[in-house]
This record gives structure tokens, sequence and C-alpha cells, in this order.
């Protein structure tokens, strides 16, 4: 599935980067009217076509603006073609500061359960601890990479190192941060998320 997901998104940036070479001088290189670089042009509207964002509203994408956990949760659940699970999980309470009316409960705790097939999923999320998530804590480079990592299917297990730096080094050694500059615990931009999802 996730090679699927891959190629898929491959073709869509050749595609994109095809139409973005015949756009006359001084026209917007996508389809956000804020979005100005073409390489965040491009992962935008990948990630657009993928269902997984629809920008701000008034067709603006705020680039430089920073993602919450929740609405990273929300990303992930939508680039993993799970969407149809969130009405489901909406009355469920995992963690406590998650309320019902929160508008994504059912991505957050969807987000926090583990896989239902023949194998059982690392859930991508586990909180905070004390039964907290900070849904609208802006969401770091370190957590966004474990978030992605498990959703491709990478256990704790696996990165056997200590947080983050394991997750961070097995990151950089598939790509996944490839043209990333931040640290660790610094937030990371709505472009720059689009590029993580993109790699």
């Amino acid at each position: 599935m996730m090679k699927t997901k891959r190629l898929l998104a491959a073709l869509l940036t050749a595609a994109l980067m095809v139409s973005l070479a015949v756009l006359p001088a001084g026209a917007a290189p996508g389809s956000f009217d804020d979005v100005s670089d073409p390489v965040t042009a491009v992962n935008a509207d990948i990630l657009r076509l993928m269902g997984v964002v629809d920008g701000t509203g008034g067709n603006m994408f705020d680039p430089n603006g920073t993602l919450t956990r929740a609405q990273f949760c929300a990303m992930t659940i939508r680039f993993l073609q799970r969407e149809d699970e969130v009405q489901r999980y909406a009355t469920r309470t995992i963690f406590t500061d998650v309320k019902s009316t929160h508008w994504a409960r059912g991505y957050v705790n969807v987000a926090a359960s583990a896989g239902t097939g023949e194998e059982k999923e690392t859930p991508l999320v586990s909180g905070v601890g004390n039964g907290l998530f900070l849904p609208d804590s802006q969401i770091s480079l370190a957590e966004a990479v474990t978030i992605l990592l498990r959703a491709l299917g990478y256990s704790d297990q696996q990165v056997s190192a200590v947080w983050p730096q394991g997750y961070l080094d097995l990151a950089a050694s598939i790509g996944l941060t490839s043209d990333l500059s931040a640290g660790a615990y610094d937030s990371i931009s709505r472009a720059q998320a689009a590029q993580l999802f993109v790699n």
C-alpha cells in the first residue's frame, strides 16, 4: 500500500512539474495563491490531490504557519486513507485533554489506536504522559518524524535508540527529512510538513 502511495506521489510530482514548466511568467506556481516557492507549491498540490490538505480557506495554504499536533494527526490519517474510521473513534476517550467537542478527536483517537489487522501495528501517537495529548500544541520535527515513521510501519523496537535521536537518524537514512533544516524540537511549518509527507 505504501509503495502504491509513493508511486502515486511520484507521478503527481512529475505531472505538476510539467504543468509548472508551461505557466506564463508571473503566474502562481500552484493551486494556492499564497505559495510562491515552486517546491512548496508542488508539495502542497500533491497533498491537496491526495486529499491530505485543502488549505486554510480562501485558496490559501499558509506555508509559513505552524501545525498543531492535532492537525498533523489529521493529515496523517488522511494520508493513510483511514478517514472512514474517524467517526467511529470520535466517541472514545483516550486522552483527557481531547474533549468530545474538539474538532480532531476522531483523528487523534484513530492515530492512538493500534491496527486491527492480522498484525497489530504500533499506534502512531502515544501522548505525552498522564493521559494527555496536548492537541493544540505546535508539533515539533521529532514528533512529526516519529508519527510518519510509525505510519511507514517502523516500530519503536526497530529504531532501538533513545528518542528522538534514533527516529531522526532513521528518518535521515531513508530520506524522510531530505531538504529540511530544523532542529529536533523546533516547530515545523506547513511547508515543512508538506515536504515530509512528499519525502
